[in-house]
């Protein structure tokens, strides 16, 4: 239920946004996120599946009303919209960068970064631990033909990443091969808008160096 009313809200806005990364994997979550709010915004400086991509989940504040998030990453910039269960409006509520989310940009108040910040920790978790598969809905194929005829790109096929069946963490080089366990070196970070500078810490891929290697053996 949650997945299908998902897909459906997200296909037709995305149809509807031609200037957005369309084409860009988006990610469906099964199940409901549940969470609580960070005490300040300090920035996210996880690995990410993509340079851009989309998170597409449920989430609830534990109170009353469920929100539906299209989050939108773009070289670590968040983009976020949201459909609130109570009228169904689409609204873009926030603007910022997962290297400094308290300088960002908030429709109702800064506050709320610290409500969006868990749930995109969590979304990034299950991304790299939790099994996956992907699936075109039957109105996306639906879809897909109309933009077809329309010289318009195909929307690819939805990334479902599944509730409850954990793998061992491996990403995607785009070449084939996973990464192994590694630090990756901090840098320093211009914010495009500003051209304040971040500094962003080193931090552990898959565990780190200290991390227990998988060897095979060959034969």
């Amino acid at each position: 239920m949650i997945l299908n009313s998902l897909q459906q809200d997200f296909t037709a806005f995305v149809d509807r946004q031609p200037a957005l990364p369309v084409l860009a994997p988006a990610f469906f979550f099964e199940e409901m996120f549940v969470t609580t709010k960070d005490a300040v915004a300090e920035p996210i400086s996880d690995h990410l599946p993509f340079d851009t991509f989309w998170f597409v989940y449920q989430s609830s504040n534990g109170i009353s009303r469920t929100i539906q998030n299209f989050a939108l990453v773009r070289d670590r910039e968040v983009r976020l919209w949201i459909i609130a269960s109570e009228n169904k409006k689409l609204v873009k509520t926030a603007t910022f960068d997962l290297d400094d989310p308290a300088s960002g940009e908030y429709r109702f108040s800064e506050s709320s970064i610290r409500e969006t910040l868990p749930e995109l920790r969590l979304a990034i978790d299950k991304v790299m631990n939790h099994e996956q598969e992907t699936g075109v809905p039957t109105f996306l194929k639906r879809l897909n033909k109309a933009r077809n005829k329309a010289q318009a790109k195909s929307i690819p096929p939805y990334i479902i990443v599944k509730a409850n069946r954990i793998v061992r963490p491996s990403v995607s080089t785009g070449e084939g091969t996973a990464q192994r366990p590694h630090m990756r070196s901090g840098y320093t970070r211009v914010m495009k808008k500003s051209g304040k500078r971040i500094e962003v810490q080193s931090y552990a891929v898959h565990g780190g160096i200290n991390a227990p290697r998988d060897y095979r053996v060959k034969g």
